[in-house]
């Protein structure tokens, strides 16, 4: 692993924390993705960003990219009570659970800690359902054009394009449907959505906030899902390695 001569010369680092998606062993802070980043399959990182960074490796943390998102969501709330959901949405699906501005892995009124809710939906995997794809494999199929990326299917719809806006109408009605079916248990107060397909959040939120009525939730899209991932890893970083320090 290299890092950038004049970053680590600029100052000294006392540490680093990082959000990655699942599955992860954040503990050794080792990546077990194959579909994802798979350069860093079984990679020690902590140990190789210990070395890079000249810092000692109890100063290393990894977490959750969805927990991350959602700390991030909730330190900037004057009272985060209650219960919360974070839900990232791009590539797959990634979610995270808080009670009283703490997250929760299982246990009580928390699903079982699975990245993506639900492993399966209508008889394939949710991440297929409800990921970028599946907006543009719908946009395709109803315009009979070709596109490669979301923010494309995006574009058209901003420029009134009756197709993309139905594929996204159909997205949110899929994306709601699973967050009721996964969240029925843990009726949470409110519902953070982030990831790269929220800034097109004006196409399916009515579709996706009909579908979860039912909870009784506040839906709340991100202003800047990514800025609240790393403000999240801060405070992650915080809470785990200065408080013991």
């Amino acid at each position: 692993m290299e890092m950038r001569d004049d970053l680590l010369k600029s100052s000294p680092i006392d540490g680093a924390s990082l959000a990655f998606p699942g599955p992860f062993d954040y503990q050794s802070g080792v990546s077990l993705m194959r579909h994802k980043l798979p350069y860093l399959y079984g990679v020690p990182l902590r140990s190789r960003l210990a070395g890079a960074l000249g810092c000692s490796q109890s100063r290393i943390s990894f977490c959750n990219d969805a927990d991350a998102f959602l700390l991030g969501e909730l330190s900037q709330l004057p009272h985060p009570g209650g219960r919360s959901v974070g839900v990232t949405l791009g590539t797959g699906v990634g979610s995270a659970f808080a009670v009283n501005g703490n997250i929760c892995a299982e246990g009580g009124w928390c699903p079982a800690r699975r990245r993506d809710m639900e492993p399966s939906w209508n008889g394939g995997l949710l991440e297929d359902a409800v990921s970028g794809v599946r907006i543009i494999d719908a946009f395709c199929s109803m315009s009979g054009t070709r596109s490669k990326e979301v923010a494309e299917v995006a574009g058209a719809a901003r420029d009134g394009n009756l197709s993309s806006r139905a594929a996204f109408e159909e997205y949110g009605r899929l994306v709601g449907a699973a967050l009721g079916h996964a969240l029925k248990a843990f009726r949470p107060s409110t519902i953070f959505v982030g990831g790269g397909i929220s800034k097109a959040a004006e196409f399916f939120l009515p579709s996706l906030m009909q579908a979860v009525d039912f909870l009784q939730a506040r839906v709340v899209v991100s202003a800047d899902s990514k800025s609240s991932a790393v403000l999240g890893a801060c405070l992650h970083w915080r809470d785990g390695v200065v408080s013991r320090t």
